[in-house]
C-alpha cells in the first residue's frame, strides 16, 4: 500500500492495525510551508515527523513501514 500524505501517522497506524496491510510506503515532505493550500504545512513538521516515526516504530512488528521523506515526484524518481 502507498499512502501519500502521512503527517503524524494516524492513518498509517489504522491501516496496519486492520491486518490487511503487509507493507505500507508512507510519502510526506515533513517540511514546513510545503504547500500554501494545505493548513497542515503550517504546523510544526518536526514534531509531526517525530510522532510519525514513533508510530511507525511501534507498528514495525506488525507490518513493514517504509518512510519516504519527499513528495510523489521524488518518490517516483528514487
Amino acid at each position: 500500500m502507498v499512502e501519500i500524505g502521512s503527517y503524524q501517522g494516524e492513518s498509517m497506524e489504522i491501516f496496519v492495525q486492520s491486518g490487511c496491510v503487509d507493507t505500507i510506503v508512507c510519502i510526506d515532505p515533513w517540511k514546513n510551508g510545503y504547500d500554501e493550500s494545505d493548513i497542515a504545512s503550517s504546523s510544526d513538521m518536526a514534531k509531526a515527523e517525530a510522532a510519525f516515526d514513533s508510530r511507525a516504530e511501534q507498528t514495525r512488528h506488525v507490518a513493514n513501514v517504509v518512510k519516504h521523506k519527499g513528495n510523489i515526484d521524488t518518490f517516483i524518481q528514487s
